[in-house]
């Protein structure tokens, strides 16, 4: 049975696939030691008792060799002894950690001591004494912090994964998001959206200026400029201040309207929201705001909740723990440097919006989503725009393909699905908050939208779609 073996902070948790909870390094060494002698291979395992000392200085070649173990049950290696280095309080951090586990899990087991950031310059005798054959570190860390860290990696001299948020040279495997990816989908997005204006903020940060590359080329592969607002003297304690700042709200107001802006992640995009709230302007109707990151609480905070692109760290966890595999088995990575693409941007109010040239019809669009909580009828919709009903069903036909009836609708349903998906509410109180008049009629009418009923959809996981 596979096993994951795990020691925390240099306490052992579970030292052995085979020694069992709580066996200790040494009761581990000695069941490991039986079942090789019953198996014929007790010269393979006598490589474990030579020096310390010899064994490091041999380097990486002799960790190879001691993995390769003949006449083992489980395809003739011994369990690979790694570190890995995560800060597992933070969010992204434990997404990375579950895609490592993910791969650990699915392929052979590993020997796995857990640390955080800290320890990465911990005593480096202290680590030699693990006799590690590899290395995993997670790493946000820049500057004479990055470079402490990587002089400690380096100085251990084993092989080494770095899953970073930007290419940082360091020399070792970097599995790093595909920024450029990320830019151009979110260029997709807004022109899928009918957006013929757009603008770029974010800081002046390596992964801000490849996002902003993916975003500008994408547009202009279409034949579209980008504005681009980029804060060079970027500080953390600065950031928060940024929506009272001067240069953002002068920025957002020499921008045509509607605008479609990417912004390099969540927390800059919602400064873009406040400061154009703060200008009188309507999101997503004038300015239409796509962030990066997809921190779910921060993104549904905002009102109206953020428009974001997911990165795939789980994908980029289990990546870098299969090309430590490879390199700890004598396999050599075809590319340094691993991209790996986003998930699918999740859409939310801060972009969900058509254009639409006519100013009758988009101030009918407008009403009809600020007043998706309630009933609502074609008439009261006729009352505020004060244009014909002929016109208004041309108007919606012409532009989205359907009736401004089924546009209500549409919309109401949006409303049940975001309260399907975020809460536990009962259904009666959901279709009550979503502007149906009755829970019936709201079973009904969103069936026919979505093709399932709104308790199925909610048990499915929003996959019926």
């Amino acid at each position: 049975m596979k096993c994951l073996a795990v020691r925390w902070d240099w306490c052992c948790w579970g030292a052995s696939a085979r020694g069992g909870r709580g066996a200790g390094n040494r009761g581990a060494y000695e069941n490991c030691r039986r079942q090789s002698a019953a198996n014929g291979t007790a010269d393979s395992w006598a490589l474990l008792t030579s020096s310390r000392t010899d064994r490091y200085d041999a380097g990486v070649k002799t960790r190879r060799k001691l993995l390769r173990r003949p006449g083992s049950k489980r395809g003739g290696t011994q369990n690979p002894r790694v570190a890995i280095y995560v800060a597992d309080e933070n969010c992204r951090e434990n997404q990375i950690f579950h895609g490592i586990v993910d791969y650990v899990n699915a392929h052979n087991p590993w020997t796995v001591y857990l640390h955080g950031q800290s320890d990465l310059w911990a005593d480096l005798d202290t680590v030699r004494k693990l006799r590690l054959d590899g290395i995993l570190t997670a790493s946000t860390a820049r500057g004479r912090v990055w470079k402490r860290q990587l002089n400690f990696i380096r100085a251990v001299r084993v092989p080494t994964v770095a899953i970073l948020a930007e290419p940082m040279d360091s020399g070792l495997i970097e599995v790093i998001p595909d920024d450029i990816a990320v830019g151009k989908l979110a260029a997709e997005h807004l022109l899928d959206k009918g957006f013929r204006h757009f603008g770029y903020y974010g800081g002046d940060m390596p992964y801000a200026r490849i996002r902003r590359d993916g975003f500008v080329a994408a547009l202009q592969e279409k034949g579209h400029e980008c504005s681009v607002h980029l804060r060079k003297d970027f500080r953390w304690g600065q950031l928060f201040r940024e929506w009272e700042a001067d240069s953002l709200g002068q920025w957002l107001s020499t921008l045509p309207h509607p605008t479609g802006i990417m912004a390099c992640s969540d927390m800059w995009a919602r400064h873009v929201v406040y400061a154009g709230q703060r200008l009188g302007l309507h999101i997503p109707e004038d300015v239409a705001v796509v962030g990066v990151d997809n921190r779910e609480a921060l993104c549904r905070i905002i009102n109206p909740k953020l428009s974001s692109i997911p990165l795939d760290l789980r994908k980029q966890g289990t990546m870098a723990a299969e090309l430590l595999d490879r390199i700890m088995h004598g396999r050599k990575p075809a590319d340094r440097t691993v991209k790996v693409p986003p998930l699918p941007l999740v859409v939310r109010h801060s972009s969900d919006f058509l254009v639409v040239d006519d100013a009758d019809i988009s101030g009918a669009v407008r009403y009809i989503r600020e007043n998706a909580f309630r009933p609502l009828t074609v008439d009261e919709v006729l009352d505020h725009t004060l244009i014909s009903r002929r016109k208004l069903e041309m108007g919606f036909q012409r532009n989205f393909g359907r009736s401004p009836q089924r546009e209500i609708w549409r919309v109401h349903v949006e409303r049940a699905k975001q309260l399907l998906r975020e809460t536990t509410m009962k259904m009666e109180r959901i279709s009550e908050l979503s502007g149906f008049v009755s829970r019936n009629h709201f079973s009904r009418i969103f069936h026919r939208e979505v093709g399932v009923t709104p308790r199925d959809w909610r048990d499915g996981l929003y996959l019926a779609e």
